[in-house]
């Protein structure tokens, strides 16, 4: 829905640049649990 409202109003979605930047957080996010997961 969001997409559609942006198209509407001329605005552009860059997808493949949110895909990067997701999978980077996933990776920090990954590094945090597993660097976590021996101080318990």
């Amino acid at each position: 829905m969001t997409e559609e409202i942006l198209a509407e109003r001329g605005i552009d979605i860059d997808d493949e640049g949110f895909e990067l930047l997701m999978e980077q957080q996933r990776e920090r996010a990954r590094q945090a649990r597993d660097a976590g997961k021996g101080s318990a």
